[in-house]
C-alpha cells in the first residue's frame, strides 16, 4: 500500500491457497482495501493485471460462483470510501507485484512495514507513482 506519491507504508505477503488466479487477485483487492481503511484512506486506486477480476469489482462481467463471496465483501468494504476506482494494468508494467510475488511467508501473514522496503521495491513504488511504464525486453 502506498500513497499517491509512491511512498510505501504497509503491505501484506501471505501463503496463497490453490485457487485460480482472479480469485487470488479479489482476495488480494480485498487485503488492500482493509488496510486503506486500517489507515484511514478515504480515497483509494486499486490496480491489478487479472482484467478479469478487476471487471468483476468494476460490476461488469459474470463472476464465478467461487468469486461471489469475496465480491460480496469487497463491494461492502468499497462503501466505506469515499471514492475509489479499479482500473487493469498490463503484467509487464505490474513490477511491483512480481517484487512482492517473491516475498517469502513461512507461518501465516507477514506485515511488511515501511522500514522493510528494500531499494528496489521503493524505485518501483515511485516509478509507479510517476506513471513510468516498464516494457518485456522480447
Amino acid at each position: 500500500m502506498c500513497d499517491h506519491k509512491g511512498s510505501f507504508f504497509e503491505g501484506i505477503a501471505v501463503q496463497v491457497p490453490k485457487v485460480s488466479i482472479n480469485i487470488l487477485e479479489l482476495q488480494g483487492i480485498l487485503e488492500g482495501i482493509r488496510l486503506a481503511l486500517k489507515h484511514r484512506r478515504s480515497k483509494l486506486w486499486i490496480e491489478g493485471d487479472s482484467s478479469t477480476a478487476i471487471s468483476w469489482v468494476n460490476g461488469r462481467g459474470s463472476p464465478s460462483w467461487t468469486a461471489t463471496r469475496t465480491l460480496s465483501a469487497i463491494s461492502h468494504s468499497l462503501r466505506s470510501l469515499t471514492r475509489w476506482k479499479a482500473s487493469h494494468i498490463r503484467h509487464e508494467a505490474n513490477q511491483l507485484a512480481d517484487l512482492l510475488a517473491a516475498w517469502r511467508v513461512i507461518d501465516g501473514e507477514e506485515h511488511i512495514l515501511a522500514d522493510m522496503v528494500w531499494d528496489e521495491l521503493d524505485r518501483a513504488l515511485k516509478s509507479d507513482a510517476e506513471g513510468t511504464m516498464y516494457e518485456r525486453i522480447r
